[in-house]
């Protein structure tokens, strides 16, 4: 007989594909043995899910259970905030307050040792006028040594300088010598008449 590739005989049943025998291919199940079904998957258990209900719940409800506690934690947080800033704004208008308190004390002081200063100057101008010998010679620097200082007296306030001139002396001494000068030196009326103007404004003067 003709051979195959196989080397068996054409037709022989050695060499044929499997495919021609089926019943060869098929699963052998040993004899006495039980085919089982596959099972399929079963829906989850309604019992699962009415045990998960309560749960969601639960948890639900202890989340409302604790909404009042996180507000009133914001709440406690912002008060505190609000009392924090009030005590900021506090400290800063009391620091505000202090600095204009330094800032009135240092003016007033200067105010106060110019106030000297100037009474210094207008006392030196009358000592000088004491110790006049001759009019027609020292008038003229005299005066200027008493008007410069009486100048500045006469911007200040009027009670200011009824305290600075009152208690000066000797009034009726500076009160002739401007009159003397005023009739010896022509030039010099109109400054005269200012500086007088300036001590007739205070009691104690015009009393003189």
């Amino acid at each position: 007989e003709p051979l195959n590739s196989h080397g068996s005989p054409v037709g022989s049943g050695h060499g044929r594909s499997t495919l021609e025998n089926p019943v060869q291919n098929a699963v052998q199940i040993p004899v006495g043995s039980t085919l089982v079904a596959p099972v399929p998957s079963r829906a989850p258990d309604t019992e699962v899910e009415a045990e998960a209900t309560p749960t969601t719940t639960t948890t639900t409800t202890a989340m409302m259970a604790d909404t009042p506690s996180a507000a009133s934690a914001s709440g406690r947080t912002l008060t505190r905030q609000l009392s924090t800033r009030e005590q900021q704004n506090k400290r800063q208008e009391e620091a505000a307050a202090w600095a204009a308190a330094q800032a009135d004390q240092a003016a007033h002081k200067r105010s106060e040792e110019s106030f000297h200063r100037l009474q210094s100057e207008v006392e030196t101008s009358f000592r000088r006028i004491r110790e006049l010998r001759i009019l027609s010679e020292e008038g003229p620097q005299a005066f200027t040594e008493l008007r410069k200082p009486m100048m500045r007296v006469g911007s200040l306030a009027k009670e200011d300088a009824s305290e600075l001139l009152g208690e000066l002396e000797p009034k009726i001494m500076i009160l002739s010598f401007l009159i003397d000068f005023f009739s010896a030196k022509k030039m010099y009326r109109t400054q005269i008449l200012s500086v007088f103007t300036i001590l007739m404004q205070v009691v104690q003067w015009i009393r003189c």
